[in-house]
């Protein structure tokens, strides 16, 4: 097997292969045929052949310049095609949370598990729901008598999940 040179004759695109940056992929055109390209995955290292030719066709900041807009069109691609396949019908969209609301329900939650409020009518519906949840489990429902009544009547999240777990043992 032949090595591929790199040349500003077979050059097309370089981009990176990695997040790191330690590998370029090369695309290069076949025998002058446009329409016949390879890649090669070369290492950045100043001390390799191969990118050292990379080196004089093209530079890092281009090749950072084409990763970037690669990427970009492979997003658009990408969401294109979700899209498509949210209007077919084919699959369902569910909106995922943003930064803030993802922080703003973890804290309601660190709020319900952490500091317990028997006055807090939203930590007593969640309490018995989970308590409830709990009661669907097979391993609760072949516990003793005794650890299902301590289930039923834990004080709070924290002691529920602690005997949930004590019956898991």
């Amino acid at each position: 097997m032949t090595r591929k040179n790199i040349t500003t004759e077979n050059f097309v695109e370089a981009v990176f292969a990695n997040d790191e940056q330690t590998f370029v992929n090369v695309r290069v055109t076949e025998y002058g045929d446009a329409d016949r390209q390879t890649e090669i995955y070369v290492p950045v290292d100043t001390d390799n052949v191969l990118y050292q030719e990379l080196m004089e066709v093209t530079t890092v900041d281009a090749i950072e310049a084409q990763t970037d807009a690669s990427r970009a069109a492979e997003t658009a691609a990408i969401e294109q095609v979700i899209q498509r396949l949210i209007n077919e019908g084919t699959i369902e969209y569910t909106r995922t949370l943003g930064a803030q609301e993802s922080t703003n329900i973890q804290a309601e939650y660190d709020d319900y598990m952490f500091a317990y409020d028997t006055e807090n009518l939203d930590h007593v519906e969640k309490l018995f729901n989970m308590k409830l949840h709990m009661f669907e489990l097979d391993e609760v429902d072949a516990a003793s008598d005794a650890l299902k009544d301590s289930l039923r009547t834990a004080p709070d999240p924290i002691s529920a999940i602690s005997i949930l777990h004590s019956i898991r043992a």
